[in-house]
Formats: structure tokens, sequence, C-alpha cells
């Protein structure tokens, strides 16, 4: 006899996948891995300088340990669905309230063939209705992402893979 469907085995809960689509699995592929990561920041004479690893899995996990006056751990998740780009943060620089420790881009285009940059509408960490912009520049050996708020202000991260 076939069992009734309130007598089948329930199923199991599983996270949804960090990335979805051709683009997104594409993502998945060029971002998983480690990364060496040099910031400059906005203030100071040139700007503060931060160095860290990055740390990213095809799970939709983030991880960046900073060394030297940053000092810090943070970690995270991302996905990369639908051409939206986001960024959880779960430990590290939070935003003011409940659903605003998430960052995202979109739309995000379906790809890039070969080095070239992109430039993505930005939504940083509470800014649900203020836009800025993020320039992903990669020439084949590091990956430079240039944040470009309405302030002004910019941060420059050059990225490497370990």
């Amino acid at each position: 006899a076939t069992p009734s469907p309130s007598a089948s085995a329930s199923p199991t809960t599983t996270a949804s996948p960090a990335a979805t689509g051709v683009a997104g699995r594409a993502f998945a592929a060029f971002v998983t891995g480690t990364w060496a990561i040099r910031s400059t920041l906005p203030g100071g004479n040139g700007g503060r300088k931060s160095d860290g690893r990055a740390t990213i899995g095809a799970d939709g996990t983030w991880t960046i340990v900073w060394t030297g006056d940053t000092n810090a751990t943070w970690n995270g998740h991302w996905s990369h669905q639908h051409g939206r780009l986001e960024i959880q943060v779960v430990a590290g620089p939070k935003g003011d309230g409940e659903g605003t420790d998430v960052s995202f881009a979109q739309p995000v285009p379906d790809g890039m063939e070969g080095p070239g940059s992109a430039m993505l509408p930005w939504y940083p960490l509470g800014a649900n209705d203020t836009t800025g912009q993020l320039e992903a520049a990669y020439n084949g050996k590091e990956l430079r992402i240039r944040h470009l708020p309405r302030s002004g202000t910019m941060s420059i991260h050059v990225c490497s893979r370990v």
C-alpha cells in the first residue's frame, strides 16, 4: 500500500544554496578559497591601512581575520541569487538594528569575460534606501574592490589568492 502524505517521512531542513543559476555558481567558483586583503580606509594622511586574510566557503560562509591595528575576526554569510549579491555580518561591524547587518549589490551582471571591471549599485550595512557604488576590477591576479559611498570617502580593498 502507498502511504498517505501524512505518513511519509518529514523532509530534512537544509539551508538554501549560497549561489543559484549559472552566474551565481560561476561567482561561487571564483570567490571560494583564501584571499589576502590589503585595505585602505578613509582617515588620516593617506588613509588607514589594514591587512587581513579572508576565507570564502562555497557553502555561503566567510571569515576575515584582520591583523595589525585592526586585530579582529569578522564572519558571516554570502549569497548570489537572482542578480543580487548579499553579504551578511554575523560577527564584526554591525548596522543599527534588526535586518541592517546585510549589505547587498543589485543588480549584479550575469558575468564578465576575462579581466575587466564592473560598477555595481551598493547598499551598505543599514542603508536600505541609500546607495553607493562598488567597483570590482580583476586583472587576472588581483581583485580590487573600491567602495564609493555618496559621502565621497572611498575605501579600497585589494585581494589576491593565497
